[in-house]
């Protein structure tokens, strides 16, 4: 299905409308019901150690994680 939207006031001609495909609206409507839904419940869903997909978490917080304690195991001495 697709849907004219006019660009202007008082259009008349074809070039004056704005084609808006709807056929996947139901699916991207469902799609945004679910993932506000499962927002609620994420956290207890993914693991704490994981830094992707949470809103509060930076995926960068698991590299600089990895990257300090290689450094502390290197000033140790540690293999």
């Amino acid at each position: 299905m697709t849907a004219l939207l006019p660009k202007k006031d008082g259009a008349t001609r074809i070039s004056d409308f704005r084609p808006i495909s709807l056929i996947h609206s139901v699916a991207k409507l469902i799609t945004k019901v679910l993932s506000m839904r499962l927002a609620a419940v994420i956290d207890r869903i993914i693991s704490p150690a994981q830094s992707a997909f949470q809103r509060k978490k930076c995926i960068h917080d698991s590299y600089l994680y990895v990257q300090n304690t290689v450094r502390a195991l290197h000033r140790s001495r540690t293999p």
